[in-house]
């Protein structure tokens, strides 16, 4: 149905994978007759990934080379799919893109750092996965998303509370509000934390900082006496 080619393609994108982006982009722009339908699905899929609200900032997928499909799309003789091929254009970035901002150097992870991400994949799989799920893109109801997070990416400080205390809700989060909680995972150790956290912070695009055992320690320390969950109006507070 229209509605499952619309979430397979929302997932696709938000994962961000060059080469499955481009399979997807080259899907939609081949259009058998009779399935235009499928086609309309699949951009809508995509469209439906841009950010929601005027203050947040779209993070469009980086490809390695311009897409042959979407020059394709826009210029099909279909207007419907011309307007949704200039709101896709704005999703996506590639070397050269006239206006597109410079790719920043991504420093690599270090021994250690890598050690812990690869730790860190193991454990968010064990231990945040059923709710934000393996692809990071949460669930309604149950998990908001962490791919793109501004949580996910912001503050260090803020994560690691929200992991050793847990949050309760309201909280925003791209721009959509979550009336959720999170348990405390303080059960795991200092260098299992900064594991899943440098993980989060550098998985499905992410080029956040890794975080190290010491912040950890250093913040369990501080909060040892805090019993209640963090609400987001605390954590704001927290540089």
């Amino acid at each position: 149905s229209g509605k499952l080619f619309r979430a397979l393609a929302g997932c696709v994108f938000t994962e961000a994978k060059p080469d499955r982006v481009n399979r997807l982009l080259a899907l939609a722009a081949n259009r058998p007759s009779g399935e235009e339908w499928r086609q309309l699905a699949l951009l809508d899929g995509i469209i439906s990934t841009a950010p929601q609200g005027p203050k947040v900032k779209t993070k469009p997928v980086r490809l390695n080379a311009e897409p042959v499909a979407l020059g394709a799309l826009d210029k099909c003789e279909k207007k419907e799919i011309q307007e949704r091929a200039k709101r896709i254009a704005p999703l996506i970035t590639w070397p050269g893109k006239p206006g597109a901002d410079a790719e920043v150097a991504v420093k690599p992870l270090t021994p250690d750092e890598q050690k812990r991400f690869d730790q860190g994949k193991e454990l968010y799989l064990i231990s945040c996965g059923a709710c934000h799920q393996p692809h990071g893109l949460g669930q309604d109801g149950l998990a908001p998303p962490l791919v793109d997070s501004e949580w996910a990416l912001g503050s260090s400080q803020r994560l690691v509370r929200i992991v050793l205390q847990g949050l309760h809700g309201p909280i925003n989060v791209k721009g959509k509000s979550f009336q959720l909680d999170m348990p405390a995972l303080s059960v795991f150790d200092d260098d299992q934390i900064a594991s899943i956290l440098t993980y989060v912070r550098r998985e499905w695009g992410h080029t956040g900082s890794p975080v190290e055992p010491e912040l950890v320690k250093k913040a369990r320390a501080e909060t040892e006496k805090r019993e209640e969950a963090w609400s987001e109006a605390e954590l704001l507070k927290i540089p």
